[in-house]
C-alpha cells in the first residue's frame, strides 16, 4: 500500500494506538493488495517496484548492535524514502548443536555458537529498535529470523527448535503494547540446492511443521541447475534435486513463502535467475492444480557483495568460482525487475484468463505478457557486526 493511500485512511488519528485495527489488518494480509499467499495482481499496467529494506548476516551477538540496526530500518522506512511496508531477514548461519541445545554457527570470524535462546533475545532487540525509532502513524515491518540448510544438524529436532523460538519472538511482540500494530514475525530459511540433500531438508520442514502455532517460514535459497540454466534440463535441478523439491521448500510446504535470491549480473543483465523462478512456477502451475507461486518478494546481495558489477574479493560473490562468468551483486531494483520481467514476458499462468497458451511442452517455454505485483524487495548486507 502507498504511503499517500494509507495516510488517507488514517487521516485525523492522532496516536499511535490509533492504529491497532489497520495495520492489524495489513499485517494479517486481510487486505487484498497485501495477501499473505498471493503476490501478484493481473493486469496492474505499470507496476510500481517497493523500496527496499537492508536484511543482515549476524557476525555478532550484541543486542545494542541489534537495537540500532532496528532503529536505522524503522527511521529509514519512516523518513527516508524506505519502504511504507518492508520485510528484513536476519540470517544467523549454519544449523547447530551444542550443549544439548539448538542454536547457530554465525557469521562472526570463529563460526561460533549461539543458542536459540540467543537469538531470540538480540531479534527482539532488533524489534524494540524499530518500534521505539518509528512514529505513531507506521511503517509496517516483517521480521524473518534466518538459518540455513547447511551441515548435519538441519534435521527435525532442529526445525521444531527453530519454529518455537521464532513463535516465542511472535508471542513476545503481540505481548507488548500496540507493537503487532506495526511488526510482525516469521522464520525464514537460506535453503539452497547444493547444501544438503532432499531427504535432510524435508526432514527440517517437517520438524519446524510439527510445531503448534509455528509462523511461515520464507525461503530465501535458490534454484541451482534449474531449467533453464547451469545446465539444467527437463524439470531436474543440482545434486540430486527436482524442480518438485525447489517447489516444496519454497511455497508447496504448508509453512513456506517464497522471496527468492536474485543475485546473477552477467551477459548485459539478461535476467537468467529470474528465467529459473519462472519456470519453477510455471511447474507448479502444470503440476499443482494451476496455483502459481506467490512470490513475497526477492533478495539481492548488492551490498554484501561490494556494489554492483563489482568483481569484489570474495569468492562466494562470484559464479562457480570465475568473476568472468558472473558476479552475484544485482541491486535490489535489478532482483525484483528481472523476476518481474520474466514473469511478465514468459509465465503463461501470469495472466487474466488463467489458461495457459497452447501449445505448451515440457519443458515449457511458453510465452505471454502481463502485469504482477510483488510486495517486498531487500537486500542482504554484512554490516551487522
Amino acid at each position: 500500500m502507498r504511503r499517500s493511500i494509507k495516510h488517507s485512511i488514517i487521516s485525523g488519528i492522532k496516536r499511535k494506538r490509533g492504529l491497532l485495527v489497520l495495520n492489524a489488518l495489513l499485517l494479517a494480509g486481510v487486505l487484498p493488495l497485501l495477501s499473505a499467499r498471493v503476490a501478484f495482481a493481473h493486469n496492474i499496467p505499470n507496476p510500481t517496484l517497493p523500496a527496499s529494506t537492508t536484511s543482515y548476516y549476524a557476525a555478532t551477538m550484541n543486542s545494542q548492535t541489534f537495537y540500532n540496526k532496528g532503529c536505522a530500518q524503522g527511521r529509514n522506512s519512516a523518513y527516508y524514502g524506505g519502504p511504507s511496508d518492508g520485510m528484513v531477514i536476519l540470517a544467523f548461519g549454519q544449523p547447530a548443536y551444542e550443549n544439548n541445545q539448538y542454536g547457530q554457527y554465525i557469521y562472526d570470524a570463529n563460526y561460533s555458537f549461539h543458542s536459540t535462546a540467543e537469538i531470540e533475545t538480540v531479534v527482539e532487540s532488533y524489534a524494540r529498535g524499530f518500534w521505539n525509532c518509528t512514529p505513531w502513524y507506521g511503517p509496517l515491518i516483517r521480521i524473518a529470523i534466518g538459518t540455513s540448510n547447511q551441515g548435519s544438524i538441519t534435521n527435525y529436532a532442529h526445525g521444531a527448535a527453530w519454529a518455537t523460538m521464532v513463535r516465542d519472538v511472535s508471542d513476545f511482540v503481540n505481548s507488548q503494547p500496540n507493537w503487532a500494530t506495526q511488526i510482525s514475525i516469521a522464520g525464514a530459511g537460506d535453503i539452497e540446492v547444493n547444501w544438503s540433500n532432499i531427504a535432510r531438508m524435508r526432514d527440517w520442514i517437517a520438524g519446524y511443521n510439527s510445531v503448534s502455532g509455528r509462523r511461515p517460514y520464507y525461503d530465501f535459497g535458490d534454484a541451482a541447475g534449474c531449467y533453464p540454466y547451469n545446465g539444467g534440463s527437463g524439470w531436474n535441478c543440482a545434486n540430486g534435486w527436482t524442480s518438485e523439491d525447489v517447489w516444496f521448500k519454497t511455497y508447496g510446504a504448508a509453512p513456506a513463502q517464497s522471496v527468492p535470491e536474485i543475485y546473477f549480473t552477467t551477459n548485459n543483465n539478461v535476467p537468467r535467475i529470474g528465467g529459473q523462478w519462472q519456470k519453477l512456477s510455471l511447474y507448479a502451475w502444470i503440476n499443482h492444480g494451476h496455483t502459481t507461486i506467490g512470490f513475497m518478494g526477492t533478495m539481492a546481495q548488492y551490498d554484501a557483495c561490494g556494489g554492483y558489477g563489482q568483481r569484489s574479493n570474495d569468492r562466494s560473490c562470484w559464479n562457480n568460482g570465475n568473476p568472468a562468468t558472473g558476479i552475484f551483486t544485482n541491486r535490489p531494483i535489478d532482483a525484483i525487475g528481472q523476476l518481474l520481467y520474466k514473469l511478465n514476458n514468459n509465465d503463461p499462468a501470469y495472466h487474466g484468463d488463467q489458461n495457459p497458451p497452447s501449445p505448451c511442452t515440457s519443458p515449457p517455454d511458453c510465452h505471454r505478457t502481463n502485469r504482477s505485483y510483488i510486495r517486498w524487495s531487500t537486500d542482504i548486507s554484512k554490516g551487522l557486526r
